[in-house]
């Protein structure tokens, strides 16, 4: 009797461990979001076999994932009491061949990233504004790793 008491006590903090540990996916800090929304990205893509995009919405604080039809597949709300501001920007290479390719992000952002269904998305830049930081990540176009990049002020 005492053994089934232990084991419905042990068993009635994972559950309440579980449940709590849940929602704090929604709760992780903006820039996790981003993360998390671009391997979403990929991950769609693959799975549905067909372009997905990464938007972001400013009026909802929220990164949304579209299929080909305008129809949501993912949201990512990012963390509250704060305005933020992400915009996205393509890496093109540049026309000349050099020994060191480098490569900058355009001028002029784009809305959307699509992430295409057989693993790519164009390398792309982030830039992501907050009351307190700017930072700058470049996302690699197969891993959706991302890195960050010095000096964005």
């Amino acid at each position: 009797m005492m053994v089934v008491l232990l084991l419905a006590a042990i068993l009635s903090l994972v559950v309440i461990n579980f449940f709590s540990a849940e929602g704090s996916l929604d709760k992780r800090p903006a820039i996790d979001q981003i993360q998390r929304a671009t391997a979403e990205g990929h991950r769609l893509a693959r799975t549905h076999l067909q372009n997905v995009m990464l938007y972001f919405d400013t009026e909802a604080q929220s990164l949304l994932l579209r299929n080909e039809h305008g129809e949501e597949l993912s949201r990512f709300d990012l963390p509250q009491g704060g305005e933020f501001s992400i915009t996205f920007y393509r890496v093109l290479p540049e026309k000349d061949v050099t020994e060191e390719p480098f490569y900058e992000p355009e001028e002029d952002p784009v809305p959307t990233v699509t992430f295409a269904p057989y693993g790519a998305a164009m390398p792309f830049y982030v830039l992501f504004e907050g009351s307190k930081e700017a930072r700058m990540f470049r996302f690699d176009p197969f891993s959706g790793l991302s890195w960050e990049k010095e000096d964005v002020l």
